[in-house]
């Protein structure tokens, strides 16, 4: 099996206290939906999910239900992308 390389870039990144469950599904929707450009694993938003959940996990009670909202999140946001690229 071949490497996978990817580049993420954090020039942008900001730290924050204290975040809505809204605000922390939409960061985690746009780093799952970034890394699900470049590599299509159909289970990458469950693995990115599992990883995410063992250091905040008192935010979510319900870990399938956030974990279908992401998917759809991220689905949507993927074929917004499609749409509008152009290598």
């Amino acid at each position: 099996k071949g490497v996978s390389l990817q580049i993420i870039d954090l020039d942008g990144v900001c730290f924050v206290n204290n975040l809505s469950d809204r605000q922390r599904l939409s960061e985690l929707t746009t780093l799952v939906s970034s890394l699900a450009w470049w590599d299509n694993d159909p289970i990458l938003i469950s693995r990115c999910l599992q990883v995410y959940m063992k250091d905040g996990s008192s935010w979510c009670r319900n870990v399938e239900a956030i974990c279908q909202k992401l998917q759809n999140k991220v689905g949507r946001k993927l074929a917004k992308r499609k749409k509008t690229w152009k290598p």
